[in-house]
Parts: C-alpha cells; structure tokens; sequence
C-alpha cells in the first residue's frame, strides 16, 4: 500500500494545484490518502475527491481516506457522496 499526504489548502483556488501535482503510485493496487495536514477545505475538495476516487475505480484499486477534516467531512454529508468516498462519514 502507498501513501499520499495533501498538505495546504484544497478549495476553488488551489484544486487545479493539487490535481496536478498529484500522480498514482505506478503499481500501486491500493492507496492512503492522509488528510490530516490540510488547511482551508470549500465544495472543490469534494470534487477533487471524488476524481481520485474514479482513478482508483479506474485502476481497479482501492483507496482510503484517513484523518478527514471535519470541515471536509460535513461537506461530504451535505452533498450526500459518503457512498462514493471510502472515508466512513
């Protein structure tokens, strides 16, 4: 299993910035993302999240959400995608 740590912000203004840098492990049949490091959330973090949840869908591999702000977790629920995220909110 390979980890990802997303540090700074994720919101309209840097999603751009954190699609781009981030690459999936090559081999890599399951995935960590560690949310613990991350500043300022808003909706784009939901979408940014949920395209890498349709690049391990599309990889056939698994990804896991851990230390999800709780800011990022509420928007989760009001958008109602906690089925599609695998981050248990």
């Amino acid at each position: 299993m390979s980890d990802y740590t997303v540090t700074g912000n994720l919101t309209m203004l840097t999603a751009s910035k954190q699609l781009a840098a981030f690459v999936w492990p090559e081999g890599a049949s399951e995935l960590t993302l560690n949310l613990g490091q991350l500043g300022e959330v808003d909706s784009a973090a939901v979408s940014v999240l949920l395209h890498w949840q349709r690049i391990a869908r599309t990889r056939k591999a698994r990804l896991e959400i851990k230390d999800m702000p709780i800011a990022l977790a509420e928007l989760i629920r009001l958008y109602g995608v906690q089925s599609l995220l695998p981050a248990g909110v």
